[in-house]
């Protein structure tokens, strides 16, 4: 079972519930959080979150304690079961796939995300490319 959340929210102790009943017969719980080294992420995180992108991870201490909840809840649930348990633990995702390096989709195929993504960020404001 893998459980991902595109936010800065996780997953309710009734939600985990739901998605790991007591009948499950999942043999691996993977589970995506936040939940870093819960010292903040410095100042010009907070500034490219409040100036550029509300998106970016700021890491403050009521979603730390949210987070850590919810990892407790996973390793529960997953030793309830008899399950492994993986935490992949990610701040800020950014960037996108890398493309077709082998070359094997053809001539037009190439590395990294389309040219006008990296000409769109070159802003005088602190954004996230600056982290």
């Amino acid at each position: 079972v893998l459980i991902a959340v595109d936010g800065e929210t996780c997953l309710s102790d009734g939600l985990v519930d739901v998605v790991l009943p007591a009948t499950s017969s999942a043999k691996r719980v993977v589970a995506m959080s936040r939940n870093l080294n819960g010292k903040g992420m410095g100042p010009f995180v907070v500034a490219s979150k409040t100036a550029a992108n509300s998106e970016v991870w700021a890491c403050n201490g009521e979603a730390k304690k949210a987070y850590e909840a919810f990892e407790a809840k996973i390793k529960s649930k997953a030793a309830s079961l008899g399950a492994d348990v993986v935490i992949a633990r990610a701040g800020t995702l950014k960037g996108g796939g890398c493309g077709d390096i082998t070359g094997e989709l053809g001539p037009n195929s190439k590395f990294g995300l389309a040219d006008c993504f990296y000409k769109e960020g070159n802003q005088d404001i602190v954004n996230w490319r600056m982290l």
